[in-house]
Parts: structure tokens; sequence; C-alpha cells
């Protein structure tokens, strides 16, 4: 299962799942193919007051799909930016592995200070206040994993 995140704005987030594979997901979005919920439409504008059928087709560059990891990451046409870097990505899994952020500066070769930038960042992006949310967020999503303590 291939978990989609629809960001119709910068207000909301829906995720969905899907069988079909990252690769087969982004370029069925990208290529105006793929069902997203009609309930979402081509603007990303909800209406949660109709009842609607829960798939319809959607407009031909009506979204932009990315793929981040196993995560396929959908947004309006406009917006074709990916949610995270694949930098913002190794902070975060390091974050998720417990590393202070001197270790973490060490095994990426930067600054202590350019770490601290890519967690506000990644803090920002995932609409989160701390470290600790970012990390059990990204989790949920299958964007980082955190390794099982040994006791």
């Amino acid at each position: 299962m291939t978990r989609l995140l629809v960001f119709p704005n910068s207000a909301a987030c829906i995720l969905l799942e899907d069988p079909a594979t990252p690769d087969e997901l982004v370029a069925a979005i990208n290529a105006g193919v793929y069902p997203l919920p009609q309930a979402l439409g081509p603007t990303g504008r909800a209406s949660p007051r109709r009842k609607l059928p829960r798939k319809a087709a959607v407009e031909r560059e009506g979204w932009y799909a990315s793929r981040q990891g196993q995560v396929v990451i959908v947004t309006p046409g406009s917006v074709r930016r990916p949610l995270l870097t694949v930098r913002e990505l190794e902070v975060l899994q390091a974050l998720a592995e417990g590393r202070t952020l001197p270790e973490i500066s060490a095994r990426l070769k930067i600054s202590a200070r350019t770490v601290s930038e890519y967690i506000s960042h990644i803090k920002g992006k995932l609409g989160v206040r701390t470290r600790e949310q970012a990390i059990a967020y990204a989790v949920a999503l299958g964007l980082c994993s955190v390794p099982e303590r040994r006791e």
C-alpha cells in the first residue's frame, strides 16, 4: 500500500492509500488520470455539504505529484516542489534515531547552525512546533523510521 498525502491548500492534509506503486501513482496523477476524491475539486476546495461519489476524474494539470521515499505528495498544479528535500529527510531520520545536533552535523558534514536551519524548515513544512512532533508526524506518514530500543 502506498500512502498519498494530498495538500489541497495550506491548511489541510488528506491521507489516502492505494495499492499501486509510488512511481505508478506519480505518473498517473501528473498525467491527470488518477481519480482523487471529488470533494477536493480541481482547485482543492472541499465541499463537505454535498454528498459526492467517493472518486471522480481530476482535470488534467489540476494536481502535481512527487515521490518522497514510499510516500507520494500531491499538491495543486501550481505548487511543484516536494514537501521535504532529500537533505531535510536525512536530518529528520537522524533526529528520529536520537542523534544530537553535533552528531548530525558531523555525520552530514555540515555546520550545527545549518542543521538547526534544516530542523526549522522541517517543522515549518510539517506544521509542527517541536522536534518530537515532527518525528511522530513523519513516522506516521512513513517518511522516516524510529529504530527499536535495546534493553
